[in-house]
């Protein structure tokens, strides 16, 4: 009985896949996937040591070390009394300031002017008196009727009178032209000048509140309440959530395994099951050794720093679990 060509189809499709199958599984047996590579490192964690940026003393603590903190929270205080009191003088002095350049730009009052006016007439008065005395005593003395230092004091008496007149006319011309232009701009720029002291009083009391710039957490509480601070002595260290980076050493014989942009699973003694995955994997070597540093995308804020993990590096990725 002859067979349908439909039959003789479908056992060559079977033959196929049957030889197919063979050879994958030979290939396979031949060239084994390799083996995952498990590598031995520590938790790196970068961190921020806290400082003010004056001195003063500790007044506030907010934290202990191992806390977690959120950024924007106070982590510590400085004594702000003396930071206040330098505020409430700069303010002061801006005041007085102000009131004087007020005073320069509405010009003499009309008080001022009629009192220098006044003046001016009464050193008029004063010339005339003179010019008569000096007059009559020059008279007598050139006929001998009086000495003639009479008539040289009368005559340095008008020099005088003739000198407050125009002091006198002097101060009155000032009074009805009012200050310079030079002068109330002096006394704007005296007015910046205060303004901005007072601003860097300002600044220096809101400094006394010491601010976590990112979240984090207390690794070290290096000063104390109580304690002198400066700029150049740090109060707490903090230690930053993000990044973190899971370092490791690669030998030699397996650095044809490793490739910059790796993935990897992080794994840790401390979380048992717990897997993450690394956001990249790069290679820094120091002039010895040749480390592989895998980047966790998030890290919990229970990791610590400078911890072991036991990270595997496969060879499609490497990932990585922290303490």
């Amino acid at each position: 009985m002859k067979a349908s060509p439909r039959k003789i189809l479908l056992l060559l499709v079977v033959v196929v896949l049957v030889l197919g199958a063979a050879v994958y599984w030979l290939r396979r047996e031949q060239h084994p996937a390799p083996a995952a590579l498990t590598l031995y490192g520590n938790i790196d964690i970068r961190t921020v040591d806290m400082a003010f940026n004056d001195a003063g003393r500790i007044q506030h603590l907010g934290f202990e070390e191992g806390s977690a903190v959120r950024k924007g929270q106070v982590l510590a205080q400085l004594d702000p009394l003396r930071f206040q009191d330098a505020v409430d003088q700069a303010t002061g002095v801006l005041a007085a300031a102000r009131q004087q350049l007020a005073k320069l730009e509405a010009g003499s009052r009309p008080q001022e002017i009629a009192e220098t006016r006044a003046a001016v007439a009464s050193a008029e008065a004063t010339l005339h008196n003179a010019q008569i005395t000096y007059d009559r005593q020059r008279a007598l003395a050139a006929a001998h009727l009086l000495p003639q230092q009479l008539a040289d004091n009368a005559h340095q008496a008008l020099k005088n009178a003739r000198a407050g007149l125009d002091s006198a006319q002097q101060a009155l011309s000032l009074a009805v032209q009012g200050p310079t232009p030079e002068d109330i701009a002096a006394a704007r720029a005296q007015v910046k000048a205060d303004a901005a002291a007072l601003a860097l009083a300002q600044r220096q009391l809101h400094d006394t509140t010491l601010i976590a710039p990112t979240d984090g957490v207390i690794q070290t509480r290096i000063l104390e309440v109580g304690d002198m601070t400066s700029p150049a002595a740090p109060v707490l260290t903090l230690a930053l959530n993000n990044p973190v980076w899971a370092r490791a050493y690669v030998p030699e014989t397996e650095l044809g395994r490793i490739a910059s942009g790796m993935r990897a699973d992080i794994l840790s003694d401390s979380f048992p099951g717990s897997v993450s995955r690394a956001g990249s994997a790069s290679s820094r070597p120091p002039p010895s050794s040749r480390p592989n540093r895998c980047k966790p995308p998030t890290c919990a804020p229970s990791w610590c720093t400078g911890c072991a993990s036991t990270p595997a590096i496969r060879r499609g990725g490497c990932a990585w679990a922290c303490r």
